[in-house]
């Protein structure tokens, strides 16, 4: 549920840095405990302030009784930050690094918590650790992918001396994301939008990201429209209009037009747009 949500919270920052990403769920329960995976699925189903109220008190229960662990801790931390209770989770994920320096929920909760101050380059840098940390955390990978992305601006070092290699690392860490966690929709989405921001992207590679999104997707039209999109930068202008043709949805009609509008006849053989 929070990684779903995590692009989507983090870019309302922009411009308005008192919107809060949501953070990490830690890799999995302490061993033996099968309590903290139940609280974390009691979570979706919360529908009031008085269950709210039940399941902070049933973290802070599991909290006591497991004290030395960090996954318990960086928990709790994502449920108090979801709460509004910033110190709190500030303070769990804090207290999850000593315990373990590599535990990837509670770095990820605490870059998060960095992007929502304004702290970018402390953000990046902390996304980075979750990362090198835990490199086959696919949420690590992703919010990593989203800082570099949305700020890329602010983020050019020696290592990365223009935006373009920034956005370059972007499409690496959301590529490692989707390859990880190959089921997750919206992995595979933001992995095949970052081609566009690129100055010269492999368009062969991005229609292969779309039709990941295409296959993922239970609703068809957003896929499409992009895959008819790429085809038609690529030249292929039948394929673009078969994608079209496809298209239902009223929401896309506008875009729709305007690509078919781009199209050239059948007996014409113009080159694709720049």
């Amino acid at each position: 549920m929070r990684d779903a949500k995590y692009r989507q919270l983090i870019a309302l920052t922009i411009g308005l840095l008192t919107a809060l990403p949501l953070c990490a769920q830690p890799p999995g329960p302490p061993p033996g405990d099968a309590r903290l995976e139940a609280l974390k699925l009691s979570e979706a189903t919360l529908t009031d302030a008085d269950q709210r109220r039940k399941l902070g008190a049933a973290y802070d229960q599991l909290v006591a009784e497991n004290a030395a662990s960090a996954a318990v801790l960086a928990a709790r931390g994502d449920f108090r930050w979801e709460c509004d209770e910033h110190r709190g989770a500030v303070e769990d994920w804090q207290a999850a690094l000593l315990l373990e320096p590599t535990n990837a929920g509670a770095l990820i909760g605490l870059g998060g918590a960095a992007v929502a101050a304004g702290e970018i380059t402390k953000a990046a840098a902390l996304h980075r650790q979750a990362v090198m940390a835990q490199p086959q955390h696919a949420l690590a990978h992703f919010a990593l992918a989203n800082v570099l992305y949305l700020f890329r601006h602010q983020l050019r070092d020696e290592t990365h001396p223009d935006e373009q290699s920034v956005l370059q690392d972007a499409l690496n860490h959301f590529a490692e994301a989707a390859r990880l966690s190959p089921s997750n929709v919206e992995y595979a989405r933001a992995f095949a939008e970052t081609f566009y921001g690129l100055p010269a992207p492999d368009w062969g590679q991005a229609r292969k990201a779309w039709e990941k999104v295409h296959d993922l997707s239970p609703v068809k039209d957003f896929a499409l429209i992009n895959l008819a999109r790429v085809d038609l930068y690529l030249g292929h202008f039948d394929a673009s209009r078969r994608c079209l043709n496809q298209v239902q949805s009223p929401d896309y009609q506008r875009i729709k037009i305007r690509l078919e509008a781009q199209l050239p006849r059948r007996d014409e053989t113009s080159a694709p747009p720049p």
